[in-house]
């Protein structure tokens, strides 16, 4: 792997859920028409995610933030395995049955695979299609349906005279920010429970001290007469 998932993208994902987005840092710009970033007093948001609310064109920012997402499932899936190995017979499973296996080893929640399904069918469109990638008002809509819960009220206030590309970048980066800090949370609960168990064990291991004293107490017990 070349990336650790301890810190999936640099300065973002601490072990703790993220809750809904907070409104200075998705904010939607009446002016401009573009969902920028902003950071005052807050940690900045992850780079994936500032490029992916930087992006023009539905097609890139459709594959883009989909393609991001499958990698963080990958690299989380592998490191469930013996040396970060996942086997091969695993590797080419396709993204609907990886997010499964993922949320069957706990690594997602459940209710990712709705959060992710209207993404990922558009998607599947863009890749299969042959003519310009456009996205009508409604069907961005329906993309960022499932991400509502996660957006604050003044966000989705602003959203009512946006153009599709907005709904597009929200969703993408609501969905990202939203797995990235459930594998992560996953992740460190892994390993600190693998931690616990190894100090478990490694307590169960008689020291040397505690050898010599079970030998000289049979030396004790075989001396009686």
């Amino acid at each position: 792997m070349t990336r650790s998932l301890s810190a999936v993208d640099a300065g973002h994902c601490a072990p703790s859920a993220r809750g809904p987005v907070d409104p200075r840092l998705l904010t939607v710009s009446p002016c401009d028409d573009v969902a920028r970033v902003a950071t005052e007093d807050l940690d900045p948001l992850p780079p994936t995610v500032q490029e992916l609310l930087r992006e023009d064109d539905p097609f890139r920012l459709v594959i883009r933030a989909h393609a991001e997402i499958e990698q963080l499932i990958a690299m989380a899936t592998q490191t469930v395995f013996i040396e970060g190995k996942m086997p091969k017979e695993l590797k080419h499973l396709g993204f609907s049955r990886t997010l499964s296996l993922a949320m069957s080893l706990g690594l997602v929640p459940s209710e990712a695979k709705g959060l992710i399904k209207p993404l990922t069918d558009l998607r599947n469109e863009f890749a299969h299609s042959q003519g310009p990638a456009d996205v009508s008002r409604t069907r961005a809509r329906e993309i960022l349906l499932p991400c509502r819960p996660h957006l604050p009220e003044e966000i989705k206030q602003r959203l009512k005279h946006e153009p599709p590309i907005t709904y597009l970048r929200l969703a993408a980066a609501v969905i990202y920010l939203q797995f990235a800090d459930a594998i992560s949370v996953a992740v460190a609960e892994r390993e600190f429970a693998e931690k616990a168990v190894a100090e478990a064990r490694a307590r169960r291991v008689l020291s040397a001290e505690q050898i010599r004293q079970l030998l000289a107490e049979e030396e004790d017990e075989n001396e009686l007469p």
